[in-house]
């Protein structure tokens, strides 16, 4: 498996269209317990556990749960990405974590810095001259959208006039990302019953959403 380099990346990206990304195809989980060969996202939570994205929790008897349904902390989802980009090449960042909540000897210390080295997270200002980044708290959809979208390289994107979402105005934050990570498949939003969609922005990112969301950027941008 070779490495994701931000050019190779960026330059991938611009390759990429508006197809939706194939079904996952991975084998049935079988090392979550938690997690049914019947299960909605068995695919893309086999394939995050293949690649060694994830390692699950230890249920303390010899088996391992994904707890598909728990939010996604941002120190968990910086250990994701951190991952996914190196696998078991292991780059490190032995500096200081730049953020004033992320000690020394954080476990995710060198995630948080890569991610941050990288500009896929600029943290939270904390109006004195220092950030934070916040590990414990819950990632948001609003927020793994624009991580995606910062990890992949695709500061050119152009979105839409008018969004997908009813409750993603064009004027909202994270717009131009939310607009893409829903024009290549990679996040698609609850179905409101009436032909219109929402985002739910400001909702925390289940763990097996996470894993639907890094399978369809994998298999767009970099498979």
């Amino acid at each position: 498996m070779t490495r994701r380099t931000a050019p190779f990346l960026a330059a991938v990206a611009l390759l990429a269209t508006a197809l939706a990304p194939p079904a996952a195809t991975a084998a049935p989980v079988t090392q979550f317990t938690d997690v049914p060969d019947t299960y909605p996202f068995v695919g893309a939570i086999a394939w995050m556990a293949d690649e060694g994205i994830t390692t699950g929790y230890d249920n303390g008897n010899g088996t391992f749960s994904f707890r598909p349904s728990d939010p996604v902390l941002r120190e968990q989802i910086s250990a994701f990405l951190y991952r996914y980009q190196w696998r078991n090449d292991g780059d490190q960042y032995p500096g200081p974590s730049g953020f004033t909540d992320v000690a020394e000897n954080h476990r995710f210390k060198h995630h948080i810095q890569w991610m941050a080295a990288y500009g896929i997270t600029t943290g939270y200002d904390n109006g004195n001259g220092t950030k934070s980044f916040r590990p414990s708290a819950p990632v948001l959809r609003e927020q793994v959208a624009a991580f995606f979208y910062r990890y992949v390289g695709m500061s050119g994107y152009t979105p839409p006039a008018t969004s997908p979402f009813v409750d993603v105005p064009t004027t909202h934050t994270f717009y131009r990302e939310i607009a893409w990570a829903e024009h290549y498949g990679i996040a698609r939003g609850y179905d409101n019953g009436n032909g219109t969609f929402s985002f739910r922005p400001s909702q925390p990112v289940l763990r097996e959403q996470a894993a639907a969301f890094m399978f369809r950027m994998d298999q767009l941008f970099v498979s």
